[in-house]
């Protein structure tokens, strides 16, 4: 009798982990195997105990619940089955991923190709109010890769708030479309990630984008916090105080991210550096931002950054500012660096009496490619190629730049985030292709828009097509549809939606490129 028991058991347990829905609630371990789990309660993983999510599965949370992780959570999905924690009620949201814990299971804790979204942090304490979609206090090290992160909302950090010792490795996602703000104005700061307390990530090979606040939009560092910012896309963000980047009380480092097309209605659309810290900055781009002062960078008073091998160029603010200096004692040094308009940019009530180093940098038009994927890029003949310093010692740099190229080529590195190739065409050719090209879009994955563009070069005229087709290869959507002759290079917005104009659902689709006898096709991704 007792031996039916246990096998009555354990067929039920079987039957649940793989049935299409399965409900969950309370004290969660084991294995979550089912196309949806519905959450109506909060959870916890405790100490000691584990969960594993297979690729696939879509978590939605049936109210305002919180997760919280103090064992290990294994939520590992792939590029064709991904992983999406969402809320039925996107007004309302859920809780987020809650990590408080020092345990090795829960420092070991891993998310690949997962979705977080409509993530809401609220509640009458702060801390409650901290961490849309993921929050981590005590010393946690999560992985989390090859993620959207996007439409959470907190007062801090309304994708990633970390504290205390909190260093999670943070690479290859997408963490766009978050907003922080509170109950109070003047509330919200961290819109992308926050950190705090002597916390410091790794942050690398991001895109950080479309994310608003009142303070810091895109990254804010605090108390301490000296994280890695390496190889990141940082662009589109927006608030009333400070945009890009914000340090404060803090000394990260910022290696090869690309700054652009931020805006701040105070000061600092790149990057505000507070007063009486040094952080360092390594061939950044630092583009087309704008701010009331400072559209590109602030130093704040008694601070010292050093600056090497950046590009600061076409930044705006009202007071014509590129780089504003809060005081006499705000000096930062410049090596290999080309500024557009040199000191003579510096404002402030320090710029009169700039005493920082400015050695061997330039004011030139970098001659950038001005379009297609990566159109920071430089021209062959820009006058920052091979115009970095001499010697690279020291300087953690990445193996590759943001495009994937190698980060030096050749026999001296390039001024900014990209590294050309000589493999483009000069500046005096007008940038024509030379061959018919299919670029990856961007981004990807996306929501709710992508970027399509591709390069022609006919001897006739031709019909050129961008078609986009779901798994199943039928036509989706037919984006773009002319006679084509002669070189010229364009690009379609795909919107998400079929030929309707109805949204079409998330999942793997593909977009083909057909011009006379030549076709390409690649895949995208759309994540709601």
């Amino acid at each position: 009798m007792k031996r039916f028991i246990i096998l009555f058991i354990f067929i039920t347990f079987y039957s649940l982990l793989n049935a299409d829905t399965i409900i969950v609630s309370g004290d969660v371990s084991g294995i979550w195997s089912a196309d949806t789990v519905k959450v109506i309660g909060d959870l916890i993983i405790p100490d000691g105990e584990a969960l594993t999510i297979d690729p696939g599965t879509y978590i939605e949370f049936q109210g305002h619940y919180k997760f919280n992780v103090q064992g290990q959570i294994l939520a590992v999905g792939n590029e064709q089955d991904s992983i999406c924690f969402t809320a039925i009620n996107h007004d309302e949201g859920w809780h987020g991923i809650r990590f408080s814990n020092t345990s090795v299971l829960n420092d070991s804790s891993k998310f690949y190709y997962c979705s977080f979204e409509y993530g809401r942090a609220t509640g009458t304490e702060l801390e409650d109010r901290s961490g849309g979609a993921l929050y981590f206090k005590n010393y946690s090290k999560v992985h989390i890769a090859n993620s959207t992160i996007y439409n959470n909302f907190a007062t801090l950090g309304a994708g990633i708030y970390c504290s205390y010792y909190s260093s999670p490795l943070i690479e290859f996602n997408d963490i766009s479309n978050n907003s922080a703000g509170g109950v109070n104005p003047g509330d919200g700061a961290g819109a992308g990630i926050y950190m705090i307390d002597n916390s410091s990530p790794m942050i690398q090979n991001n895109i950080i984008s479309n994310n608003t606040a009142y303070g810091t939009a895109g990254i804010l560092c605090q108390n301490d916090s000296n994280p890695i910012i390496i190889n990141n896309s940082i662009s589109e963000n927006g608030g009333l105080m400070y945009v890009g980047i914000g340090i404060f009380s803090s000394n990260p480092l910022l290696i090869n991210n690309l700054i652009a097309n931020n805006y701040a209605e105070f000061i600092g659309g790149g990057i505000t550096c507070a007063s009486y810290f040094s952080p360092v900055m390594i061939n950044n781009t630092i583009v087309n931002n704008y701010a009331c002062n400072g559209g590109g960078i602030v130093c704040g008073i008694d601070s010292t950054p050093q600056l090497i091998n950046n590009i600061i160029w076409n930044n705006s603010a009202v007071d014509g500012d590129q780089i504003y200096l809060m005081g006499e004692t705000s000096d930062p040094d410049f090596y290999y660096c080309n500024v557009q308009g040199g000191i003579s940019e510096f404002g402030g009530d320090g710029a009169a009496g700039f005493n920082g180093d400015y050695e061997n940098c330039i004011d030139a038009d970098p001659l950038f490619w001005g379009t297609g994927e990566h159109p920071y890029s430089l021209l062959d003949d820009s006058p920052c190629v091979n115009a970095g310093t001499p010697d690279t010692t020291g300087l953690n740099l990445p193996e590759f730049d943001l495009a994937g190229n190698t980060r030096v080529y050749g026999s001296r590195i390039d001024i900014g985030a990209y590294e050309n190739q000589n493999v483009i065409v000069s500046s005096e050719e007008n940038f024509i292709p030379q061959l018919t090209k299919l670029q990856q879009n961007y981004p990807n994955p996306f929501n709710p828009s992508t970027t399509i563009s591709f390069e022609l070069n006919t001897e006739i005229t031709e019909i050129t097509e961008i078609v986009v087709f779901n798994l199943k290869g039928q036509k989706v959507k037919t984006l773009y549809t002319s006679p084509s002759r002669g070189l010229e290079t364009r690009s379609v917005i795909w919107d998400g939606t079929d030929e309707n104009n109805q949204p079409v659902s998330s999942g793997i689709y593909f977009y083909k490129l057909q011009s006379g006898k030549f076709e390409e096709t690649k895949k995208m991704i759309l994540m709601k």
